[in-house]
């Protein structure tokens, strides 16, 4: 799936990941640096639902959600399989 311009302030496609330190934006790194010290500063801190413009490849998806994406004018590059139920 890619995005589009439309959807660049509203991320379509929501992925479950850890985001790592190096991720993080410099306002973010110096408030995590006043609340901790140390090396645990550098490891991730949970597994979130994260909004980004990443390409999504292998991406499971209802399709009430795939036709909202397609209405939201996302460019689909291939389906992969289509699992009925």
């Amino acid at each position: 799936m890619k995005k589009t311009d439309q959807t660049k302030f509203f991320p379509l496609a929501p992925i479950k990941r850890q985001t790592e330190y190096e991720e993080l934006s410099k306002w973010q790194k110096d408030k995590k640096e006043r609340m901790k010290n140390g090396e645990e500063n550098k490891k991730p801190s949970a597994t979130k639902l994260i909004c980004d413009q990443v390409d999504r490849e292998y991406y499971l998806v209802h399709y009430l959600n795939l036709q909202f994406y397609l209405k939201m004018v996302m460019k689909i590059k291939k389906v992969h399989s289509i699992i009925p139920f």
